[in-house]
C-alpha cells in the first residue's frame, strides 16, 4: 500500500527515470516500453474475462445444483479467480465437501468435477488465447510463459512470465531488424 502511494505520487518521474535507464536508441526503448504496455493490459484483460467466466460457471454450477445464493457464490468466485492456484476452489470445494456429507453424493461429485474439469481449467486454457488476441504471441508460449512464471515468482507470476516472454521475442525482434538494417547498407555499399 506504500509502495501504491508512492508510485502514484511520483509515478511520472519514475517512468523517466526508467526510461533513462534503457541502454538502447529511443526507437528500440519505445518498442519495448509499447510492448511491455500490451502485455500488462491484456494480462489484466485476461484476468477480467477469466474471473467473468469463472464466477459465471461457478454460479451456474451452484444453482443447478439447488445450492442457495448462486449469484453471491459466483460473484465470490469470480473476485478469487485472480488467486492463481485454488482460488475458486475455495468455494466450490467445501460446497462440494457440504453436498457429499450430507448425504447428496451424486450432486457432491458433480459439483467436484464441474470445480476441477470445468472451472478450473477455464483459466488454464483461456487465459493464453485472451491475452494472445491482444498480443499476437501464439497462445501455447504465453501458457508456458504464465505456468513458468507462476512457478518461479508466484501469484506475480501471472504477469512477470508474460512479460519475460515479451521483452525477449522484442529484443530478437530489435536483432533482426538491425541486422537486416546492417545487411541492406552493406548491399548499397
Amino acid at each position: 500500500l506504500l509502495s501504491l502511494y508512492y508510485l502514484f505520487k511520483d509515478g511520472d518521474q519514475l517512468w523517466v527515470k526508467l526510461k533513462e535507464m534503457i541502454p538502447l536508441p529511443s526507437k528500440e526503448r519505445d518498442l519495448i516500453i509499447r510492448r511491455f504496455k500490451e502485455m500488462v493490459y491484456a494480462a489484466i484483460f485476461g484476468g477480467l474475462c477469466i474471473a467473468l467466466i469463472q464466477g459465471i460457471l461457478g454460479g451456474l454450477s451452484f444453482w443447478v445444483l439447488g445450492l442457495p445464493s448462486p449469484i453471491f457464490w459466483g460473484t465470490a468466485m469470480a473476485f478469487l479467480s485472480f488467486i492463481p492456484i485454488g482460488g475458486t476452489a475455495l468455494i466450490w470445494g467445501p460446497a462440494a465437501l457440504f453436498l457429499l456429507f450430507q448425504g447428496t453424493f451424486l450432486k457432491g461429485l458433480i459439483l467436484l468435477g464441474l470445480g476441477i474439469f470445468i472451472i478450473g481449467m477455464v483459466d488454464n486454457f483461456l487465459r493464453p488465447y485472451f491475452i494472445s488476441a491482444k498480443t499476437n504471441i501464439h497462445p501455447l508460449l504465453l501458457f508456458f510463459a504464465i505456468l513458468g512464471g507462476i512457478h518461479a515468482f508466484g501469484m506475480i507470476g501471472l504477469v512477470v512470465g508474460p512479460l519475460i516472454v515479451t521483452l525477449f521475442l522484442t529484443l530478437v525482434e530489435i536483432y533482426i531488424q538491425g541486422t537486416k538494417s546492417r545487411k541492406n547498407l552493406e548491399e548499397k555499399i
